[in-house]
């Protein structure tokens, strides 16, 4: 009898996940709930036709190449616009600030911050299709080693212009995912 009930359980249990499993994943085909760089979906592959033909102007100082590079990373790997459709401007703005003096007065933490404002633009019509402006601020110890507190200010400069080259990436994937793939003519 004892076996029965367990056996019982375990029955009910397993009944119990499958209606919840089922139930979750309709939940996701209700919301329309989609991948944003499926091909089979949306009808066009944001990497082989869309980002490979986006070209990118920045400033000439060396934060403003990372952030390029950062950005052609995650958007066209092999770096090549042949024939670009889309020009990305981008303009970036840094500061550093320093905000706290810990008690022992050996150390100090410092906030980097890096602004970035950017526009992608449609080459042929000269329209801007989107724009916005994004900030992140990365944190790190200044302290009596000079050497030290480069590589650190280094470090923190890099992981806010890897963060902001992932929401750019993002946004521009969310507008072309929006417009299908292309520019929006009754806008």
């Amino acid at each position: 009898m004892l076996f029965e009930l367990g056996v019982r359980s375990i029955e009910q249990s397993k009944s119990f996940a499958t209606i919840i499993l089922f139930l979750y994943g309709s939940t996701f085909l209700a919301c329309d709930f989609r991948p944003l760089y499926s091909t089979k979906i949306i009808g066009y592959n944001l990497y082989n036709q869309i980002f490979t033909q986006i070209d990118i102007k920045t400033t000439d100082n060396r934060l403003s190449q990372i952030l390029r590079n950062a950005i052609f990373d995650r958007i066209n790997p092999s770096g090549i616009v042949s024939k670009p459709k889309y020009r990305l401007d981008v303009t970036i703005k840094e500061d550093k600030a320093e905000i706290m003096l810990l008690r022992e007065s050996t150390l100090t933490l410092a906030q980097y911050i890096v602004e970035v404002k950017w526009e992608l633009i449609e080459i042929i019509t000269n329209k801007a299709l989107v724009n916005g402006q994004n900030e992140r601020t990365s944190n790190f110890f200044i302290n009596s080693s000079e050497y030290a507190n480069l590589r650190a200010e280094r470090a923190a400069s890099f992981r806010a212009i890897t963060e902001l080259a992932d929401d750019i990436r993002l946004h521009i994937a969310l507008y072309f995912d929006r417009t299908g793939g292309e520019r929006l003519d009754n806008q």
